[in-house]
């Protein structure tokens, strides 16, 4: 999917609109066939479809039309739940979905969701956790942030580890993501806002997690 797209969509976002130089060259809305007007995040997955994460439902754009995929009560293998919280490629062709009630797979090939390949049963479509962000951290880690906790996935969506229970980083318990970008520095932190705690910098290399609560090197960043 080619970047305009991104441009197509910005009437979502209008404070892009003030910024003087923005051109709006179409406008699409449900009549268009979008599912619902309260896009949370837009993801351009490896085969160029645009992904919508909404209010209600997951919307695919293709470049000339809209496809929603929905919940469907008793079906496993249907969106875990209509409000979808952020999308990610964990693996080429295949989508992991978060959603306010579990984590669903989509196999964008064959256009089906294979929800079976979900190993840990808490974060299964149904198991009530509500899955607010996904991380793509290296070649074998998806982290996932869950009803404040952060659960660690490998590439085969196995368990690894809860972050959130190793000594150094309980006071991360109870951060909640939303729409947030992690972001990796060059040192290899990962840079986390949170909507609960402020931003989080994570340090793996010497297990320490700085904060406003703790931030001997005094970064101004961490006191909002």
């Amino acid at each position: 999917m080619r970047c305009w797209l991104l441009l197509l969509l910005c009437w979502y976002s209008l404070s892009l609109c003030a910024q003087g130089e923005l051109r709006i060259s179409h406008q699409y809305t449900q009549r268009d066939g979008l599912g619902h007007p309260s896009i949370y995040v837009l993801y351009e997955d490896s085969r160029g479809f645009l992904w919508m994460a909404t209010g209600e439902g997951l919307n695919r754009f293709d470049g000339h039309q809209f496809k929603t995929y929905y919940h469907t009560k008793y079906d496993t293998n249907s969106l875990a739940h209509n409000t979808v919280n952020d999308i990610r490629e964990y693996q080429p062709g295949f989508l992991l979905i978060a959603t306010a009630n579990g984590l669903s797979v989509f196999n964008s090939v064959l256009g089906r969701f294979e929800n079976e390949r979900i190993h840990h049963d808490a974060l299964a479509p149904g198991k009530g956790a509500n899955v607010t962000s996904l991380f793509i951290h290296s070649e074998d880690e998806i982290w996932i942030n869950q009803n404040g906790e952060l659960d660690i996935l490998d590439r085969s969506l196995n368990f690894k580890y809860r972050f959130t229970d190793l000594p150094w980083a309980r006071s991360m318990k109870g951060s909640v993501v939303r729409f947030e970008a992690w972001q990796v520095d060059n040192e290899g932190r990962i840079w986390l806002p949170t909507d609960t705690s402020g931003l989080q910098v994570i340090d793996l290399k010497k297990e320490v997690v700085y904060n406003r609560h703790y931030n001997p090197h005094h970064w101004s960043l961490l006191d909002f």
